[in-house]
């Protein structure tokens, strides 16, 4: 069957085009659909797609980290290809019909290198290239930078350790724990007021899929990187708090 780009744009459900960051709507996907339909035709498989922005990821962190404006300029192109990536994988099993947990975990690795790496290349950029509103040259810019990596992807760890042991916990007592079947979870997620659904909603809208790439390039180039590691590594370590809280809180409860 010849894949057409009529194909590929209607492989995105409708419920989750319209969670989408307004960053991803605007130029992501439309970007990500001509790319998809090219990697398909040139036969790359989607994982393929997913190794490729686990690199870039890393890449994009290395090079931000070099005190040269070519590598960091490139960092940052970098930096923002890694949502397109990110959506074409998906794009493309969605178009093949080819979803699988092996894809799933492809993909969650590459998040979670950009998690892992992306603030921490950052703050390194800010020391190195002095692009501040506040600071110049302060080594406190690259502990914010490595101190809100650090707690994104702690936060991540602890959500999903507690989901791992649930559902291992579950399984024992022959049930089956998905985490849509997770009532707490779903009551949160849905409730407008919960502070896990302002986390959701902020993290998709200024998360590493969202506005950050495109917002960390315009404060090189206007010079306030500062004002972004600052504001980014406070949301991270508030989140890795509320994280850290709210398992806790629902794992002692589990099973009593």
């Amino acid at each position: 069957m010849k894949v057409t780009l009529d194909d590929v744009k209607k492989s995105l459900p409708k419920e989750k085009g319209r969670k989408d960051a307004i960053w991803v709507k605007l130029w992501v996907r439309p970007i990500s659909y001509p790319l998809s339909l090219l990697a398909l035709r040139l036969n790359i498989s989607p994982n393929q797609i997913s190794i490729v922005a686990i690199i870039d990821a890393v890449l994009a962190a290395v090079f931000m980290s070099i005190n040269n404006s070519f590598f960091i300029i490139s960092g940052m192109v970098l930096l923002n290809l890694f949502i397109v990536f990110d959506c074409m994988d998906g794009t493309m099993a969605r178009t093949l019909k080819r979803a699988s947990y092996m894809g799933e975990f492809y993909d969650a690795m590459g998040g979670y290198t950009m998690c892992a790496f992306s603030l921490f290349g950052a703050g390194i950029c800010a020391y190195n290239s002095g692009k501040n509103l506040l600071f110049d040259w302060e080594v406190y810019l690259i502990v914010i930078g490595a101190l809100g990596s650090v707690c994104d992807i702690f936060a991540r760890l602890i959500y999903q350790k507690y989901t791992a042991n649930t559902m291992m916990e579950n399984y024992k007592m022959g049930k089956v724990l998905m985490r849509e079947n997770d009532s707490f979870y779903s009551k949160e997620k849905e409730n407008k007021l919960s502070i896990t659904y302002l986390r959701l909603e902020v993290d998709r809208q200024f998360g590493i899929a969202g506005f950050f790439p495109p917002l960390l390039m315009l404060s090189y180039i206007f010079s306030f990187m500062d004002i972004v590691l600052i504001l980014y590594g406070l949301y991270h370590l508030l989140a890795f708090v509320v994280a850290m809280g709210l398992f806790c809180r629902k794992a002692s409860r589990f099973g009593v």
